[in-house]
């Protein structure tokens, strides 16, 4: 017969057992009686503590497309939920709610995973209204249609852009949303030449003429 105990506590009566929770260090016993004849042995299970310091450091906020560093914090050996071992990692998170896991090991074997959640936000859509094709010295007025603040590459801010364009080229703009993604958008304007007209006769005539 198998006879467990935690102190006083009769644990168990079968050959194995499994001591569940436990929350410190303590002394157990082992009985066996075989015909008549009984023998002991005390055993101690010791309790290690865990990793608790285990953290990962990274931004939570990203825009699509951006690729950020995550940095494990603690003592230990690391193992990421994309597979990696090294205490920083580089990833480009694509749903729109990205989880990543970390599971710090000690010494002793004992684990501990913490999570680190990354919220990813969408690029702002940006483009920019205005004529293609415009005669010499005609102004021109150029405006970007998005929700965000906006530069353009001269170095204007707001949404719109006068101009008297002189040569053919393209005008950008750049928008930056209230979560800081930004998005570029390009419009060409294409100056036409006008050619100065040349009025030939005889300036000078009698009246009546």
């Amino acid at each position: 017969t198998y006879e467990w105990k935690k102190g006083a506590t009769v644990l168990g009566n079968t050959p194995s057992i499994d001591i569940k929770n436990v929350q410190a260090t303590d002394n157990y016993t082992l009985t066996i009686t075989k015909n008549g004849c009984t023998i002991s042995k005390s055993f101690s299970v010791e309790v290690v503590p865990l990793p608790i310091d285990a953290n990962i450091a990274g931004k939570d906020k990203v825009c699509a497309g951006e690729t950020i560093t995550l940095t494990a914090k603690g003592s230990g050996s690391y193992k990421w939920s994309t597979g990696e071992e090294t205490n920083t990692i580089q990833v480009t998170p694509t749903a729109t709610n990205h989880s990543y896991q970390l599971t710090l090991t000690n010494d002793a074997g004992c684990e501990q995973t913490v999570q680190h959640n990354v919220t990813v936000n969408a690029i702002p859509t940006v483009s920019i209204n205005g004529p293609g094709e415009v005669c010499a010295g005609t102004p021109v007025t150029l405006t970007a249609i998005g929700t965000g603040t906006f530069t353009w590459d001269d170095g204007t801010k707001g949404a719109t852009l006068t101009l008297t364009p002189t040569v053919s080229r393209e005008y950008t703009v750049t928008i930056v949303d209230d979560n800081g993604c930004t998005n570029i958008a390009s419009h060409t304007v294409k100056v036409l030449s006008v050619t100065t007209p040349i009025i030939n006769g005889n300036l000078n005539i009698c009246k009546g003429d």
